[in-house]
């Protein structure tokens, strides 16, 4: 059995936000969510928007500080260590994130934000570090042309090129992408998704991927984590997920892809309203006040994740009841009625 690179231990992350003069309500960002990352492995975290995704991704490279829980890595808690501490470990934690624009720094030129990581962590200097920030640029999919650009004179997918040179300037081991495509159109989208998937193989990376596509998660993902509102509902591999989707929820997301789903037996499942807020999140199980099969004990006790075959976890105690199968039934029933 393979060691994990990292374990998550019941995160949990909660922000405070005023509602009167003296009074606070608190986001529910991550409300305990425990996985583990595997070397070599991504792992996707899929969900609506809202659902703590990024928070996460946040949290397992000590960019934010959980209130709750640990982040270890190779066995160390990163959320207990000092910055200077941490210091050590950022050159093989790195980030790709959602909007370049936001990430890049206007007044420095992509050779230069290439460069910057290489010469913070003394890995490379003077002419060393720009024909190494001139070849991460290049296997990028860069020309030397736009070395000497700035940000503003570069398009999206170019600018996310940049970003994503300059997480693997010190050659990570772990790497959360941070919706790195959503910005994007669709034909840049794909070249980015291939250029993603070749350097994973090339760096050996382990990554956590975030998105809300699912037919980019097919693509790029060894396991899936479904967050809802959050917490995870519904954890597996790429297989267990796509062929054998089991929580409701992981169901009604398999009934957004466009077009018919080959794999699914039933009608779609539609939810109907939104998704609650974080602040006043429902009792028992989150997903209750929009599943359609939930009982009187999903509004009173919150489920864990429980196995229901080797490596498929489900947070749904109508499905541990009756072995995933049983619902799965319920729902071809309901939906072809």
């Amino acid at each position: 059995m393979l060691e994990p690179l990292l374990v998550v231990e019941r995160l949990v992350k909660h922000y405070p936000v005023r509602t009167g003069l003296f009074r606070h309500r608190y986001v529910h960002a991550v409300d305990g969510v425990s996985l583990e990352v595997y070397l070599g492995e991504t792992l996707a975290l899929v969900g609506e928007s809202g659902s703590g995704k990024s928070t996460l991704g946040r949290m397992l490279l000590a960019i934010e500080r959980p209130d709750a829980g640990r982040v270890l890595y190779k066995g160390r808690d990163l959320s207990q260590l000092q910055e200077s501490a941490l210091r050590p470990y950022r050159k093989s934690l790195q980030m790709v994130f959602q909007d370049p624009m936001d990430a890049l720094n206007p007044r420095m030129t992509a050779l230069e934000m290439v460069m910057e990581p290489l010469v913070l962590h003394g890995i490379a200097r003077g002419k060393a570090a720009r024909n190494r920030a001139l070849e991460l640029l290049d296997q990028v999919g860069l020309k030397r042309e736009h070395a000497e650009r700035y940000p503003h004179q570069l398009s999206g997918g170019q600018q996310q090129r940049v970003g994503i040179a300059r997480a693997l300037a010190t050659k990570p081991e772990f790497v959360v992408f941070d919706e790195p495509t959503s910005a994007l159109d669709v034909s840049v989208q794909a070249q980015l998704l291939n250029l993603i998937r070749r350097l994973r193989e090339e760096y050996r990376l382990s990554s956590v991927f975030i998105s809300h596509d699912l037919a980019v998660v097919s693509y790029l993902a060894d396991r899936v984590a479904i967050m809802y509102l959050g917490q995870i509902v519904e954890l597996g591999s790429r297989q267990q997920i796509f062929e054998n989707p089991q929580h409701p929820y992981t169901v009604s997301l398999m009934s957004s892809i466009p077009g018919e789903h080959p794999l699914m037996p039933w009608k779609p499942l539609l939810l109907e309203g939104e998704i609650p807020s974080p602040l006043n999140p429902p009792s028992g199980c989150r997903f209750h006040p929009r599943c359609p099969f939930a009982d009187t004990s999903c509004r009173m006790h919150t489920q864990k994740l429980e196995p229901i075959e080797p490596g498929h976890f489900v947070a749904c105690h109508r499905v541990i009841e009756c072995g995933g199968y049983g619902l799965l039934e319920a729902m071809k029933e309901r939906r072809n009625a």
